[in-house]
């Protein structure tokens, strides 16, 4: 899990500084261009072929109903569901796996990221980027998000910078997604 999280990570990164590429896969196409490399992108999890059908959604939710106390499991079966496009069901385990362990700020993050990317409801998916960032500030990819909701799902330029700002200055300088705060912000100037 820790290695999926890292790859994902990096992939945001990737996505992140080379949005001008063919390579990009915008979300929402009604969107207007900005001057900002903030844009709502979907994010591409390498391991998704596992969690992809409706074969492996049943398996993975027979796992987590067998395991409700396992997050791990809730967490699987949550991206299985993300990966086939039935939000609501990856918001239910996504929230299953925060009340067993509601500091991790990593469920967190991906709840905000079904609500965001998936149900594409910024406002509530935004509360769990916050607790994120709040619980770890040195968790730079709940920055990433929070400053990408607010800019691109909200229109609030403003809150974004702010949220840069504070990411910057509160990020493990070795972490890389570092430089990623620091050109969205200089982006947004």
């Amino acid at each position: 899990m820790g290695a999926l999280i890292v790859v994902l990570i990096i992939v945001i990164s990737v996505i992140s500084l080379n949005n001008k590429s063919a390579n990009k896969v915008p979300v929402n196409t009604n969107q207007t261009s900005s001057t900002s490399t903030l844009d709502k992108y979907q994010i591409v999890d390498p391991n998704a072929a596992k969690f992809e059908g409706q074969e492996n959604l049943t398996k993975y939710e027979g796992i987590a109903q067998k395991n409700s106390s396992s997050p791990t499991d809730q967490v699987n079966a949550a991206e299985s569901a993300f990966v086939n496009k039935d939000y609501n069901k990856a918001v239910e385990y996504y929230k299953k796996a925060v009340v067993l362990q509601p500091k991790n700020v990593q469920y967190l993050t991906y709840l905000g990221n079904a609500y965001y990317r998936g149900l594409d409801n910024p406002q509530e998916a935004i509360k769990y980027y916050q607790t994120a960032t709040q619980l770890n500030p040195r968790y730079a990819n709940g920055w990433w998000n929070l400053a990408l909701c607010e800019k691109d799902a909200l229109g609030n330029t403003d809150a974004a910078k702010e949220t840069l700002k504070k990411g910057i200055a509160s990020v493990d300088p070795k972490d890389p997604l570092l430089k990623t705060l620091q050109t969205e912000l200089d982006a947004l100037k």
